[in-house]
């Protein structure tokens, strides 16, 4: 498949958002060297191919000198002038595969810093995630120990409320019974007066 300037110029690839890859304004400015390159490797190829088309119908017309000598001179020169075009439309196309292994070369070398510059993004990424795991955790494991401590703490005050509470409630039941002891006995004081 042949690939034309215009094919170049009017090439368009798929944008891909939130990925690595080339830089587009880069990339651009690649393909238009490459259209350039390009046109002047058809403009070169062209007319070439008018140089031989012209030297071939050129020595189809007989020479006027009927010699042997002046023949073989003719054929001579035709056999130059054929043969002279054809390294040089190689040589165009040899550039122009020249061009094309270069630019392959180029895409290669693009994609191979691609690839490192993905791998380098992803191990800082997943550097970056193990980081904040192990800061989650570390943070989880510190608050777990303060509320540890810290329910130990209330326990603590709960026992020690339980405690209070059950010596309260001791005293203020013998206060109690004292009371109702003392209030028998002024019962019976009152019926002693009358």
């Amino acid at each position: 498949m042949a690939i034309t300037p215009e094919d170049l110029i009017n090439k368009s690839f798929k944008i891909v958002r939130n990925e690595s890859g080339y830089d587009r304004d880069e990339v651009d400015n690649y393909l238009d060297e490459l259209v350039v390159e390009l046109r002047a490797l058809y403009t070169e190829n062209e007319s070439l191919k008018r140089k031989l088309a012209a030297a071939q119908s050129g020595s189809a017309t007989p020479a006027t000198n009927n010699t042997s000598s002046s023949s073989a001179t003719a054929k001579s020169a035709t056999q130059d002038k054929t043969s002279t075009p054809a390294p040089v439309a190689a040589g165009g196309a040899q550039d122009a595969a020249g061009l094309l292994a270069m630019a392959q070369k180029l895409h290669d070398e693009y994609v191979s810093q691609g690839e490192k510059t993905r791998a380098e993004l992803v191990a800082k990424g997943e550097k970056e995630a193990k980081d904040l795991v192990a800061a989650a955790r570390s943070q989880r494991d510190e608050v777990l120990s303060k509320l540890t401590d810290e329910r130990d703490s209330l326990e603590i005050t709960v026992e020690s409320l339980r405690g209070f509470e059950s010596r309260y409630r001791s005293k203020l039941q013998e206060h109690l019974t004292s009371q109702l002891e003392e209030l028998k006995t002024l019962k019976s004081f009152e019926a002693d007066a009358r």
